[in-house]
């Protein structure tokens, strides 16, 4: 009776896979009649990839092992329908005398996962479509979704990786290096946030992103992931920087002759432009010589951010002899990222100084 209640098809097979019993449930799913069904090989209602998996459960019941598993059933009307089963061995007295198969018609469950993977495949090809790196990172900075941009740009597979390590070459979060983390806010105030973050590419050279990181919310109003978005701006942060180069050259250059209308005393020229210079290069500080013909050498006189000790050692120089006495020399300008390591300030006074970025200019006067 409990049997043939059952919504679900069912069917029992001997040890040699002949069908010995179904309900009545087979036969509204399949169309076959009880007379059609018992006495017939399993086999006979399988396609041949289908007999393959079910070859290998038996082989599994054989040694009283239950699974579930799907395959397609061929219906007497329908052709092929996809189908779940959960099949267990029979036991008796310790032996397996058959198995037992209840079977779940499949297609709506099919369709409906068929459906989430277009959606899901079209989900991915829009990402994909995008030139702007898309990034889906979890609250433990780790990445679950990155769009072909992202792969592009990092030079590597990202997903499952942490962000900061991919696009910071670093095992610690950003934000405990004192940087400002877009995602870290995300998370901490459930709104929005847009920022600007120097990182590397997949060849080590130095790029610059404009992050906009969105919060993604469950439906009590967590914030379980954040978006990020972004863009590469390298070219436009240069353009920028230059345009603000120049407008900074040209402010100096306004306050120079504003100095220079103001007043003839060298004095007062030549510190107030030696302030200027050492702002519009963004130094720590600057000096200027000035060269005693009769006596060829140089003299500072003018200086900023070094102390007098140090003009002492370095404040008398003879020409062609350290980087200003060659500098007066030649007439030609020597400029250096690193004093320490340039081969040109070997014998420089300055090499061991603690200076590191260094230029030295020629002040010409008359010709």
């Amino acid at each position: 009776l409990y049997v043939s209640a059952m919504l679900d098809p069912l069917w029992i097979a001997d040890m040699d896979n002949i069908i010995i019993d179904i309900n009545p449930a087979f036969t509204r799913l399949f169309g076959y009649e009880r007379d059609e069904v018992i006495g017939s090989s399993i086999f006979d209602f399988l396609d041949e990839e289908s007999e393959k998996i079910m070859r290998r459960q038996f082989h599994e019941r054989d040694k009283g092992i239950a699974s579930t598993y799907q395959i397609s059933i061929i219906s007497k009307t329908e052709g092929l329908i996809p189908v779940l089963i959960s099949g267990a061995p029979l036991i008796e007295n310790g032996e397996v005398i058959g198995k037992i198969g209840i079977i779940k018609d499949f297609r709506h469950e099919l369709a409906l996962r068929d459906a989430l993977k277009e959606e899901r495949d079209y989900t991915e090809a829009i990402m994909d479509s995008m030139v702007d790196t898309l990034l889906v990172i979890d609250r433990e900075y780790r990445i679950v979704k990155a769009n072909m941009a992202a792969r592009v740009s990092a030079g590597q597979n990202v997903t499952g990786k942490h962000c900061h390590s991919v696009f910071h070459a670093s095992g610690e979060w950003c934000f405990l290096r004192g940087m400002e983390c877009p995602v870290k806010i995300v998370f901490d105030t459930g709104k929005p946030y847009k920022t600007i973050h120097e990182h590397s590419d997949a060849t080590g050279s130095s790029i610059f992103h404009e992050i906009i990181a969105y919060p993604v919310k469950d439906r009590y109003g967590e914030v379980k992931h954040a978006v990020e978005i972004m863009r590469d701006i390298t070219e436009r942060k240069r353009f920028e920087d230059e345009i603000e180069l120049k407008n900074r050259e040209l402010t100096t250059l306004n306050s120079i002759s504003k100095i220079l209308s103001r007043s003839l005393k060298a004095e007062d020229i030549f510190n107030n432009v030696l302030d200027r210079i050492v702002d519009l290069l963004g130094m720590d500080g600057g000096g200027i010589f000035f060269l005693d013909e009769m006596n060829r050498v140089l003299k500072c006189k003018y200086h900023r951010g070094m102390s007098e000790d140090f003009i002492k050692s370095t404040g008398r120089i003879k020409v062609g002899d350290d980087i200003p006495g060659r500098v007066a020399l030649t007439g030609q300008s020597i400029i250096t990222p690193d004093i320490s390591k340039d081969t040109r300030s070997e014998r420089s006074v300055l090499r061991h100084s603690g200076i590191k970025g260094y230029a030295c200019i020629p002040i010409r006067g008359k010709e």
